[in-house]
């Protein structure tokens, strides 16, 4: 019974370690895409602008 326990604890831990690290780079990666769509949104707005202005 003992080791069939140890085995399911370690597999649970292995598992939320591997959760933990896809959120990391889930979340690396949406840090990214905000930025890169901010900045195409500033670069558009200065268009814009130029156009107006």
């Amino acid at each position: 019974m003992f080791p069939a326990m140890k085995i399911a604890v370690m597999y649970t831990n292995i598992l939320t370690i591997f959760r933990l690290h896809f959120l990391r780079n889930i979340l690396k990666n949406t840090k990214k895409n905000i930025m890169n769509l901010s900045t195409k949104r500033i670069s558009n707005m200065i268009r814009i602008a130029k156009v107006i202005f």
